[in-house]
């Protein structure tokens, strides 16, 4: 006797036309990658409209904050509270005070410390402050709109299917041996289809990979062929992608997601280990990346400009230079042998503590450590879809400690889509508790 396994599909409710419109529009931010990596004219001003649709009246009830979407909250608002005291007029002895070293610099170096803001550059601080308000808001309304399972794979459709663009175009630029979209750059760069850096284009591939898996699974298991053939040709793209990119840090990325997930989610221990091998396997030894695990240049590069960016936050220890000020105030301190302007630490927490000080450090390592118990949490649930959404917001956070991918918009917005995902996921299964 032949037995037959029926799988019985999830039901599907029903979404009204303002949530199906703050659907559209908040998938429209998943696209900005497209856009020469987010780097547009507008690019703001067009967020906050997707962010402002989804907050459209609906017959549905508000979903409640969970303790940790609370903590979130407090330790944002706390970390913009900090960041812009930088930006308030302060008078010289003050100054002294709170930065000594910087403001030694900037009286030898012929400036006017007295009565001005400790930020080294206001207007970019002003901005950044403004992008860290505006990923807020896209968090929020990202987890507003996703509390039903409906939205949240019509949202990480549009993930993968923007990152796999950036794969397939990255592929194509690899065999071609020439920029299709970013031309004119200096020699050193190294475009990667619409990033202008290959290493950031690398963390957007690892974000979406766990969901496109996830979708081929899920697809498969519902017996719709044309969605499960999709999502594995996104995978297979998305996978490729990774492997000729090149990129040391999204490689590494990759695997911490990769042993992340497989230590906290559900399954026998031999075969966790098993298959962490054989992603090992997969995205490093064959890659661009591993042949370039020689390459001690821009190690040494790294190595040096962290030490100069440890002086620097040596002499403005409490507030920092203002958010985004790196790029202004690094030149005095420069000891990189290289005639180049570097706007960046190439480690986030570091240029958080540059620009920010050690309070603001402490801050992202609070809100890091948060997120990563909501992931552990999420993990270990029966449903791959909602794993996946946690091993998708790990990958930006594990890529920022060798990069500035947060500093991104192509890879900044798609992760803040992300962790509104997860915090809906998560917010949803504390209710159903309570």
């Amino acid at each position: 006797m032949s037995r037959t396994h029926a799988v019985v599909a999830e039901p599907v409710p029903t979404v009204s036309e303002p949530t199906r419109a703050a659907i559209v529009a908040l998938a429209g931010i998943a696209l900005v990658p497209l856009l020469l990596g987010g780097f547009v004219p507008g690019l703001g001003i067009s967020v906050a409209l997707a962010c402002a649709a989804a907050w459209r009246p609906r017959a549905e009830p508000l979903l409640a904050p969970s303790t940790a979407t609370r903590q979130f909250a407090l330790l944002l608002m706390a970390a913009l509270a900090w960041s812009a005291v930088t930006l308030l007029p302060l008078p010289l002895r003050l100054h002294q005070w709170l930065a000594p070293g910087a403001t030694a610099l900037d009286l030898a170096l012929g400036g006017d410390a007295n009565a001005v803001s400790l930020s080294r550059d206001p207007a970019a601080t002003r901005l950044a402050l403004l992008a860290l308000a505006l990923g807020a808001s896209v968090v929020a309304a990202v987890r507003h709109v996703g509390r039903t399972a409906r939205a949240r794979a019509l949202l990480q459709g549009a993930l993968i299917a923007s990152a796999s663009a950036v794969a397939l175009l990255g592929i194509v630029e690899t065999f071609l041996g020439e920029p299709l979209l970013q031309r004119g750059l200096p020699a050193h760069a190294r475009p990667f289809g619409p990033f202008a850096n290959r290493n950031h284009a690398g963390v957007l591939l690892v974000l979406a990979l766990p969901l496109a898996l996830a979708a081929a699974r899920r697809a498969s298991q519902s017996q719709r062929r044309a969605a499960g053939c999709a999502a594995t040709g996104a995978s297979v793209m998305l996978l490729l992608g990774l492997l000729v990119n090149g990129s040391r840090g999204a490689a590494l990325a990759a695997l911490l997601v990769t042993l992340f997930s497989l230590l906290f989610a559900r399954g026998r221990r031999g075969a966790k280990l098993l298959l962490s091998g054989a992603v090992i396997a997969a995205l490093v030894l064959p890659g661009a990346a591993f042949a370039r695990r020689g390459d001690a240049t821009t190690i040494a590069e790294r190595v040096t400009l962290a030490g100069d960016a440890l002086r620097m936050a040596g002499d403005s220890p409490l507030l920092g230079i203002g958010l985004g000020a790196f790029g202004s105030a690094y030149p005095p301190y420069q000891t990189v042998p290289r005639d180049l302007r570097f706007r960046h630490v190439e480690c986030e927490p570091l240029e958080l503590l540059v620009e920010g000080g050690v309070p603001l450090l402490l801050l992202a390592l609070l809100a890091l450590a948060l997120l990563l118990r909501v992931a552990t949490r999420v993990l270990a649930s029966p449903r791959l879809d909602d794993a996946a959404l946690a091993a998708s917001a790990l990958a930006v956070p594990f890529h920022a400690w060798c990069d500035f991918p947060l500093r991104i918009p192509g890879v900044a917005l798609p992760f803040a889509m992300s962790v509104g995902l997860l915090l809906a996921v998560h917010d949803a299964a504390s209710e159903g508790a309570r």
